[in-house]
């Protein structure tokens, strides 16, 4: 029976340590390779709503093709900070989120190089394609969006007019 036990702890050691691909997860490795330094030679930003009762968000549809400008917005995007959901010994406090957020494809040549989802909304964290965890968005990031952008930062989070 011993022997027994020994095995199963030995068989069930080795396909946890083991795992599908050796070697630590780094970050981008979800990439397929790429690291999070790309050279970025455009991007195109939109307006989401993930709820359609909801007031329509004004409609922000930018295409930058300003090699130094989208490459600005995008290092300022994986500069962002970790979200961490929970401060002192409850959830975050966040405000509230109506469902708004920005879709963000960031472009080398022709190629989509990532994409982020910035929620202008709750707690305004980002989603960044291949980097876990998500990112808390802190002011100045919006501040340099909409100057890289050309456009009032007011209008990332305002609702259309009926």
């Amino acid at each position: 029976m011993k022997q027994l036990i020994v095995a199963v702890f030995a068989v069930g050691g080795a396909i946890l340590l083991g795992g599908c691909e050796s070697g630590p997860l780094s970050i981008g490795a979800a990439d397929a390779g790429s690291s999070m330094t790309a050279v970025i030679t455009g991007l195109h930003l939109t307006t989401a709503s993930a709820f359609p009762q909801n007031p329509m968000p004004t409609n922000v549809d930018v295409t930058l093709s300003d090699p130094a400008s989208a490459q600005a917005v995008y290092d300022a995007t994986i500069a962002l900070p970790p979200f961490t959901p929970t401060r002192g010994p409850g959830p975050a406090l966040c405000g509230t989120d109506f469902g708004y957020s920005h879709p963000i494809t960031f472009m080398t040549g022709t190629d989509v190089a990532r994409t982020a989802i910035l929620n202008t909304g709750g707690c305004q964290e980002a989603s960044i394609s291949g980097l876990p965890p998500d990112r808390k968005i802190v002011a100045t990031y919006w501040s340099l969006l909409a100057k890289d952008l050309g456009i009032e930062e007011s209008t990332l989070f305002t609702t259309s007019s009926p």
